[in-house]
């Protein structure tokens, strides 16, 4: 939603009349706070999965940083231009954001044939209620873990 926002502002920001350049500072500034709340979000997250999986907290951190920077950078020199030239107060709440715009529909997925080279035991290699309940954390020493049997 921070994008979503941001776009939303460059947009008011670039119709370059005091309604647009207002709306588009307030809109600028929500996108800031919500990335500002997405980086909160993301630090959680990447503390909670760390003991699970490796997760690139770096590239993450960096591309909301980015974001952040750019809309900074927008929102500052729109402010320059509203300070100097329309005097608009800044509105309370931002735009509305559009509908969705998406044509993309859900297809149906035909089911596949059965393929006449799979045996019963191939199917029963793939039912969830055969493996063995595994439980997160180290492995024991005694494991056998190539060992299905």
């Amino acid at each position: 939603m921070g994008m979503a926002y941001a776009m939303l502002g460059i947009g008011r920001v670039q119709q370059d009349d005091d309604e647009g350049v207002a709306y588009g500072i307030r809109n600028l500034m929500t996108a800031t706070d919500m990335f500002d709340k997405a980086g909160i979000a993301a630090k959680a997250f990447v503390d909670a999965a760390r003991t699970f999986v490796f997760i690139d907290n770096v590239t993450i951190m960096t591309a909301l940083d980015d974001c952040k920077s750019v809309t900074k950078q927008i929102m500052e020199k729109a402010n320059k231009v509203n300070q100097t030239v329309f005097f608009k107060p800044i509105p309370e709440q931002p735009d509305a954001l559009p509908d969705r715009m998406s044509n993309i529909k859900a297809e149906p997925f035909p089911d596949y044939p059965i393929d006449p080279m799979w045996t019963n035991e191939m199917y029963a290699c793939f039912n969830p209620q055969n493996g063995r309940k595994i439980q997160c954390g180290k492995v024991a020493e005694d494991m056998e873990c190539c060992n299905q049997q």
